[in-house]
């Protein structure tokens, strides 16, 4: 059996989509087989106090990459779009990488419209979190729809509309 080594390709070590894309044949040169993007999704705006874990001082902080804004665009801070994604998963499988996406399965940004169109999809306000408001997977025809409505499309567009394999 082939064992997966993944090189994670973070957002922010990078100055843009173009800059990940030419960096594809060093991790395939490297010996990895995927590549694994942090969430790409637009993220919400909201705004929460953090504690810098180097200095300990507090900072405010705005759509963290786990905070997507479930609208089904892509991070600005990318600066391209859906062509560029594809361009850059056809590079990825021409180096013989797997390229696979990071799908936060468990909240997304209490600036999403999903929580006014859907209210039942999410559980009631959590006190760990200041920017997710967390799904609600307890009822199974909640969970079902959820999918249905939700997830099942979303996967199919990084599938098989932005050619990820993972």
């Amino acid at each position: 059996m082939p064992i997966v080594k993944i090189y994670n390709m973070v957002l922010f070590r990078y100055h843009n989509l173009d800059e990940m894309t030419e960096s594809l044949k060093g991790i395939a040169d490297m010996g990895f087989n995927s590549v694994w993007l942090t969430p790409i999704e637009e993220t919400g705006n909201i705004r929460v106090l953090r504690r810098d874990r180097l200095t300990g001082n507090k900072r405010e902080i705005a759509g963290s990459l786990y905070a997507a804004s479930g609208e089904r665009r892509l991070h600005p801070f990318l600066q391209t779009d859906e062509e560029g994604i594809r361009r850059f998963t056809k590079t990825a499988i021409e180096f013989n990488l797997i390229p696979m996406f990071d799908l936060v399965l468990n909240h997304i940004s209490k600036g999403s419209s999903l929580i006014k169109l859907h209210a039942n999809w999410f559980r009631p306000e959590t006190k760990n979190w200041d920017d997710v408001l967390p799904f609600d997977y307890s009822n199974s025809y909640i969970a079902e729809e959820t999918f249905e409505q939700y997830w099942r499309p979303l996967i199919d567009w990084y599938i098989n509309d932005l050619g990820f394999r993972g």
